[in-house]
């Protein structure tokens, strides 16, 4: 099933930032709104096998839940020799020109893997 591991790596981030993370406090609606998204993101990634859409929608919602221009959904994984590599689903669109434009337009299709990450 895509994003399985969504909210594990989700709390694997927030519990990474230590004390900020702690201050954290939601409101409910904040926590209603976060559990609806993830919600329809189960239930949609049930019903399609297009990743794609299933995790640019993600996306949108999460920068709109956070009031945010950019982000991106990835996974951390390891390869046979336990090396670290980043597999993003979504990223937004952070062209400034048109080499960057058609940079973008050719990546965004398929998942990106980030070979050199700590």
């Amino acid at each position: 099933m895509a994003g399985a591991g969504l909210i594990v790596n989700l709390a694997d981030s927030i519990d990474s930032y230590g004390p900020c993370a702690a201050a954290f406090q939601p409101s409910t609606e904040d926590t209603s709104a976060l559990l609806t998204v993830l919600g329809d993101f189960s239930r949609n990634s049930a019903l399609s096998t297009n990743t794609r859409v299933l995790f640019d929608g993600l996306l949108s919602n999460f920068l709109k839940l956070t009031d945010s221009e950019y982000g991106f959904i990835g996974e951390r994984l390891l390869r046979p020799d336990e090396t670290l590599f980043l597999k993003t689903h979504a990223i937004t669109n952070i062209a400034w020109d048109e080499a960057t434009l058609a940079f973008y337009s050719i990546r965004s299709m398929h998942p990106r893997v980030w070979s050199s990450i700590t």
